[in-house]
């Protein structure tokens, strides 16, 4: 399939569009949630986060020049749109609780929002007694009471504040009956300071700072992406049938969830774990907030990642040769210590021992590696956002040793 629109398929009507899209998506490695928004209500819901298991065969992914061509026609298709509104217009409808500016058109359906966009408009207004859970709160109670609370609250609450915030919305498809229409959701209500870097800005230019064969897969949910660079050029055998993929992990957001983060990673052959490149001479793991030049503090910290894999990569293969400490000799005890070190539930720490020989006949056995991979292994039922913290945790104990639990 093309990486752009034909003419016949670019002026076809929107249901054709989306389904063009999805199969491309599902081509490419791409992962897309649900958004569909129920007919007379304004909160967008989304399903459950996906696990981490990457099931995708990475030589069929789509490369960083692909990838982010396809990123743009999907985030095209979406039409985001940014309107800077004063926070003293910003009124809520009590027929279905949506959002809109005080001087909209009336005929014109106020716009639904995420669980995030609703959270973030609702901290503009909050008044100062209340200390947490303002949001939830008002979610819980019917449109029209929603209403009557959010405007009382935004009217006390801007009387002498003239601030202006962003609303940041795109067109989302909603089932009405049998039919598939558009709907404009707010994604997002953010400050004026606020820099948006799209997923496709991200990592348009990264194809010229990375070794030949890079390929992409990305993984969406609300309004997080979590895009995985691998490339099968620089693949190394740490041992005897076990090589390992040089990755990049990033992750980006329009919708101020998450600061753009970059972190360097290592994904085995034989069972598509990931292990954090950590390194004792700086953080594992950059994070750049979405204010000012955060495009090229980004290409800094691009740099800074591709300077630690290596000496991960030889760090990794020694650990393979570290058997378990004096301090303790068995499975059991070692787990147990990791569990209390990281302050991990009980019942992980069972599935990292069950997870320990799942490598069968090439399993790294009673070592560092062995600790690791099993981490790693048990790491791929979470979610994503967990799994980054495990993976994160496993690269610290091959770089640091078992000084790292003892």
């Amino acid at each position: 399939m093309s990486t752009t629109f034909n003419g016949s398929v670019a002026q076809a009507d929107f249901s054709t569009r989306m389904d063009t899209l999805k199969q491309l998506a599902q081509m490419t490695g791409f992962r897309l949630p649900s958004t569909i928004v129920p007919e007379g209500e304004s909160l967008i819901p989304y399903g459950e986060e996906r696990c981490r298991a990457l099931k995708d065969e990475i030589y069929a992914l789509p490369t960083v020049a692909e990838a982010a061509e396809r990123l743009r026609i999907i985030r095209a298709e979406q039409r985001p749109v940014d309107s800077q509104v004063l926070i003293a217009d910003l009124t809520m409808r009590p027929d279905d609780g949506g959002l809109a500016g005080r001087t909209c058109d009336p005929a014109k359906r106020a716009l639904s929002y995420t669980s995030t966009a609703f959270a973030q408009a609702a901290s503009f207004v909050k008044p100062q007694s209340v200390s947490g859970g303002f949001a939830s709160t008002l979610l819980a109670l019917p449109p029209k009471i929603r209403a009557d609370a959010f405007n009382h609250f935004a009217e006390t609450a801007v009387r002498s504040d003239e601030r202006e915030v962003v609303l940041r919305s795109v067109l989302r498809p909603q089932q009405s009956g049998s039919a598939v229409v558009l709907r404009r959701g707010l994604d997002a209500v953010v400050s004026t300071r606020y820099t948006a870097i799209e997923d496709h800005d991200l990592i348009s230019g990264l194809g010229v700072a990375l070794p030949d064969g890079a390929r992409v897969r990305v993984t969406q949910t609300e309004g997080r992406s979590d895009m995985e660079i691998l490339w099968p050029a620089m693949s190394r055998e740490i041992k005897v049938g076990d090589a390992v993929l040089i990755a990049l992990h990033i992750w980006n957001s329009q919708n101020k969830g998450y600061s753009i983060r970059l972190a360097p990673k290592l994904l085995r052959c034989l069972c598509l774990n990931f292990t954090t490149a950590w390194s004792d001479g700086g953080d594992e793991e950059v994070t750049i907030r979405h204010m000012g030049e955060a495009a090229s503090k980004f290409r800094a910290a691009l740099r800074s990642a591709l300077d630690k894999i290596e000496p991960f990569v030889r760090a990794f293969a020694d650990a393979y040769s570290q058997p378990f400490p004096a301090e303790a000799k068995t499975r059991g005890e070692i787990v147990s210590r990791l569990v209390r070190k990281l302050e991990l539930p009980a019942s992980f720490g069972q599935t990292v021992i069950s997870s320990w020989d799942m490598d069968g006949t090439r399993s790294a056995g009673d070592t560092l590696a062995g600790l690791s991979n099993a981490m790693t292994r048990a790491a791929q039922d979470q979610t994503m956002e967990r799994a980054a913290v495990i993976e994160d945790a496993a690269g610290r104990i091959v770089a640091q040793g078992w000084s790292a639990l003892f």
